[in-house]
C-alpha cells in the first residue's frame, strides 16, 4: 500500500519492529512515505555509505526493511532529481517546518538534523501534517 492513500505519513498504516529497531537505533525511524520506493531501495543498497556512516546490516535485515520501505512508500518522488541522493532534512516541507532546529544545528546546539527527538520530545513522535 502507498502512502498516498494514507492521511497521515508520520503514523505508517503498517509498523515493522525490525525497521524501527534498526534504523532507529541512529536516528528517528524515517516513515516511509516520506520517500518512493525508489529512493528507499537507493538509500538500501547503499548502507555502506549512509550520509557518510557505515549503517550495513546483514542480507536477510536489508531484505525485509527494504521489502517494507518498499510496500508503504509514497507512491512518487516527493522532491530532488534522481540524480541526488534523498535527503529529508533539505527537502522544502521540511527545511519551511524547521527554521528553529535548522538554526540551533548551525550554532553547533543540534548534533544532526535527523535527530528529531531532541526537539519533538513527546514518546512516539507523533508528528501531524
Amino acid at each position: 500500500m502507498a502512502s498516498g492513500a494514507h492521511d497521515n505519513v508520520w503514523q505508517p498504516a503498517q509498523d515493522n519492529a525490525l525497521w524501527r529497531s534498526e534504523c532507529g537505533a541512529c536516528h528517528m525511524a524515517f516513515p516511509p512515505g516520506l520517500l518512493s520506493s525508489d529512493d528507499w531501495l537507493d538509500l538500501m543498497s547503499n548502507l555502506d555509505k549512509h550520509f557518510g556512516v557505515d549503517a550495513s546490516v546483514d542480507a536477510q535485515t536489508r531484505a525485509e526493511i527494504s521489502e517494507y520501505l518498499k510496500q508503504n512508500a509514497a507512491s512518487n518522488r516527493l522532491f530532488g532529481s534522481r540524480s541526488e541522493v534523498p535527503r529529508i532534512t533539505t527537502s522544502d516541507r521540511f527545511v519551511g517546518k524547521h527554521r528553529s532546529a535548522i538554526r540551533l544545528w548551525m550554532k553547533g546546539k543540534l548534533k544532526s538534523l535527523s535527530d528529531c527527538g531532541a526537539c519533538h520530545k513527546e514518546s512516539g513522535l507523533n508528528i501531524s501534517e
